[in-house]
């Protein structure tokens, strides 16, 4: 396994008592080591993180069972070089599987959440999109949400474009295991 392929969770006994030869305890060790690491890089000095928000007042409903759905447009005035981009959405819902949510500019569509979740309530998220890195900011920016299922419904609550500029944040190289 690498950080990009790993489980989402580690058994680790508490004693190594030697009972499985296969087991090699260090390559253990350093697996629940990086699991303990944050995913998110950290910015350095070199990037300015520029943040751009929809925030509709009263929020806007989503139509139940509709796959055309709801689309708002954030127009960002400002023309900035995108080094790294997360799209920060707050969507409350009573059944966020039913929901796909897109962000789009130009040409360019790229889903962020797609029919995942199951029965959870509520999709209060932030995505990492790397499709826009080195594009500029300026211009209108769609972010569209679909509900694809009856019976449970929501509102599109806010959404944000988080700009990195300057140096990209980059997250740490993928470590492989052998």
């Amino acid at each position: 396994y690498n950080q990009e392929t790993h489980p989402d969770f580690l058994w680790l006994p508490t004693q190594a008592y030697g009972g499985n030869p296969n087991i090699d305890m260090a390559k253990i060790r350093e697996l629940l080591a990086l699991s303990r690491q944050t995913d998110e890089p950290e910015p350095t000095d070199d990037v300015e993180l520029r943040t751009f928000t929809d925030e509709p007042s009263a929020g806007i409903a989503i139509p139940d069972n509709d796959e055309v759905g709801v689309s708002r447009t954030l127009t960002v005035e400002d023309d900035i070089e995108i080094a790294s981009l997360k799209v920060s959405v707050e969507i409350t819902h009573t059944y966020v599987g039913d929901l796909k949510v897109v962000l789009a500019k130009g040409d360019v569509r790229v889903p962020l959440h797609e029919r995942t979740g199951a029965g959870a309530d509520d999709l209060i998220k932030t995505f990492t999109v790397t499709d826009f890195n080195g594009a500029s900011t300026k211009g209108d920016w769609e972010l569209i949400v679909s509900d694809h299922a009856a019976r449970d419904e929501g509102k599109l609550v806010k959404w944000s474009l988080l700009v990195g500029t300057g140096v990209s944040i980059e997250a740490p190289a993928a470590r492989s295991f052998s």
